[in-house]
């Protein structure tokens, strides 16, 4: 019996299908296809991206429990802890089987036991992988600057919206272009598209706080939005 065969037994089939996913999206990504699939040029790919990682999020957030949290989103990019997850559980679905049944095919019913085990490895991997990587992300390209030296700064929504629990939007710093989780202070989202202004550094939260460009306090004290 060959690996390849056990590996394509229904009690594999989920296993085999986050990790071929995962591993086909990170290709994607690597060589540029994605821009392409997704309209032909870069701002297209990071609105593509931006959407799911609005999206994504947003669903887990106003569902009242704090997975996103926990698996690290908002420290490290939406994108970096969905492929974790999938590499992560695919990875250990497929390794607990072949450790338990050999090449032999594994009985669908191994699944009772092999799936909330794999989802609780992926979830503490990718948790911590997260931890790690927020150190990376969080100050590629501004090396230089803190989360509150961005105040003032203007730039334009990529996600679906950004509301009270989550947004993320491009901003123009200077000669730099940098992508930030964000969060409004009201309840009014504000569309993805929406010109807007960072308006205040949340240090509670480590988050940015944004306003639309054209509804912004009139009053507020701001930085250039040339800050460096």
């Amino acid at each position: 019996m060959s690996l390849l065969s056990s590996w394509l037994a229904w009690a594999n089939v989920p296993f085999v299908t986050v990790l071929s996913i995962a591993v086909l999206f990170a290709i994607l990504q690597a060589t540029g296809l994605i821009g392409i699939l997704a309209g032909g040029d870069h701002d297209g790919a990071d609105n593509a991206d931006g959407d799911a990682d609005g999206d994504a999020d947003g669903d887990v957030e106003h569902d009242g429990f704090s997975i996103a949290g926990l698996l690290g989103v908002g420290r490290a990019p939406l994108t970096f802890v969905l492929q974790s997850f999938a590499v992560t559980l695919g990875i250990a679905g497929l390794s607990m089987h072949t450790l338990a049944f050999g090449l032999r095919p594994p009985p669908t019913s191994a699944l009772l036991w092999s799936a909330p085990l794999s989802l609780a490895i992926a979830f503490a991997i990718t948790s911590a992988l997260s931890r790690l990587a927020s150190k990376v992300f969080s100050t590629e390209g501004q090396e230089a600057k803190g989360r509150a030296e961005l105040v003032g700064a203007t730039g334009v929504v990529i996600s679906s919206k950004v509301d009270r629990e989550f947004g993320e939007v491009r901003l123009s710093s200077g000669t730099t272009t940098v992508r930030v989780v964000v969060a409004t202070e009201d309840d009014a989202p504000i569309p993805e598209g929406r010109d807007i202004v960072v308006v205040e550094y949340d240090r509670d939260r480590d988050r940015l706080i944004v306003s639309s460009l054209d509804a912004a306090a009139p009053g507020r004290q701001r930085k250039p939005s040339g800050v460096a």
